[in-house]
């Protein structure tokens, strides 16, 4: 089902009905996406201003499944990245229903599942270096912002649930599923975070000129800097902050490759001269007798 057209467009439409609810408060949400952030915040937790990609996320993914819709795909990759890609569609609206209800643990599988998901779909893009046949550039941005905010969502999803499993052994007659009562983690856990999406964004640059992941992990870490300076989380801003211009410096490399091999490119199949290629096969045929039935010299 999820291989198939159809199945793709509903798990993109549930997805963004539920990240609609979810921002509202709306049946089956108790609390909205803000009283979230407000009861659950950690050290990797950024200020408000730096969760305006969230929206570029759900139009990447309405950009991403037209793109895949519209595709005609010759073999199974395409099916499973069609596949991986509903999958992780799911996986969002379910997680973001168990985060209304704080099930943490639940919440923390769940947003796992769907960026290993979105991975699988990603690292089945094609994107050669030099070659015409290559994944758009805009679908390359679509699944590269998804991708980015997984990874920024699991991260998170894994201070609070330590820090919501620390606050239940420390007070067994509490629900491991609660608010927490102070900034969530360790501040050298979020500090390691900071630095795995800075490396993260650095080998998506290298490997893959991906500036859409390194700029949407460069933003999320400059808000996680102001908020954590705010708060008096000194280590943690420090650390923000430099993974930020290290990212920002990322994307602007990105782009600078990118631009130099689309040049390259461009005259590489521009001096190929295919024309002169097919007058010459259109002169002789493979038994080497030109149009005339007189043999050439081989």
């Amino acid at each position: 089902m999820m291989k198939s057209k159809k199945g793709l467009i509903l798990a993109c439409a549930a997805m963004l009905a539920a990240n609609a609810l979810a921002r509202l408060g709306g049946p089956g949400f108790p609390q909205n996406s803000v009283a979230l952030h407000l009861l659950n915040p950690t050290f990797l937790t950024p200020n408000r201003v730096a969760f305006f990609p969230l929206a570029a996320v759900c139009f990447s993914g309405v950009v991403a499944t037209a793109w895949e819709v519209r595709a005609s795909p010759p073999g199974g990759r395409s099916a499973r990245r069609r596949a991986c890609l509903a999958l992780a569609f799911l996986l969002n609206s379910l997680w973001l229903m168990a985060s209304a209800h704080e099930h943490h643990s639940t919440a923390l599988v769940l947003v796992s599942g769907q960026a290993l998901a979105l991975l699988r779909a990603y690292l089945d893009l094609d994107i050669r270096r030099g070659s015409v046949k290559s994944t758009p550039l805009f679908v390359r941005a679509a699944f590269g912002v998804s991708m980015a905010w997984a990874c920024i969502a699991v991260c998170i999803a894994v201070l609070v649930m330590s820090a919501n499993l620390d606050q239940f052994l420390s007070e067994g007659e509490e629900r491991p599923q609660q608010a927490l009562r102070s900034t969530g983690g360790q501040e050298e856990t979020a500090v390691k975070a900071v630095w795995v999406l800075t490396a993260l964004g650095s080998i998506a640059v290298v490997a893959r000129y991906d500036w859409p992941f390194a700029a949407t992990i460069a933003v999320v870490l400059e808000g996680v800097h102001h908020a954590q300076a705010a708060r008096g989380a000194d280590s943690a801003a420090a650390a923000a902050r430099k993974g930020a211009a290290i990212s920002f410096l990322g994307v602007a490399l990105a782009a600078h490759w990118a631009i130099r091999h689309t040049k390259a490119r461009k005259k590489t199949f521009s001096r190929s001269r295919p024309s002169d290629v097919e007058e010459d096969f259109d002169d002789h045929d493979p038994r080497g007798r030109d149009r005339s039935g007189s043999f050439v010299e081989q």
